[in-house]
């Protein structure tokens, strides 16, 4: 099993800061030209300005996964507990149903 990538938060009260980094780290090449990059966004509007954000600054935008938080906590769990783990359970939706029962 390969050993996975390091998680981290990268913070700021200016999103233009954030993007400003993530070009900065995205400039540089990884070992594996196919290898993709995930990026955690929380809507569509974000990955939209984004993903314009880094093509005006690199020329082109490709590789990089915008995922929502709830992506995130699927792939962290299928990562660590295999794939027959059932990581929709950790939807907002069916945790909230989940919580208020309690």
């Amino acid at each position: 099993m390969s050993r996975p990538e390091p998680f981290v938060v990268h913070r700021s009260h200016r999103v233009e800061d954030l993007a400003d980094r993530l070009c900065e780290l995205l400039a540089t090449p990884p070992a594996d030209p196919f290898a993709r990059d995930a990026v955690v966004v929380h809507g569509a509007g974000l990955e939209r300005w984004l993903t314009m954000h880094l093509a005006q600054e690199h020329g082109i935008c490709a590789n990089v996964d915008f995922l929502s938080s709830d992506e995130l906590v699927a792939r962290a769990l299928r990562a660590g507990l295999g794939d027959d783990v059932d990581a929709d359970g950790w939807g907002a939706e069916r945790l909230a149903w989940s919580i208020l029962s309690v």
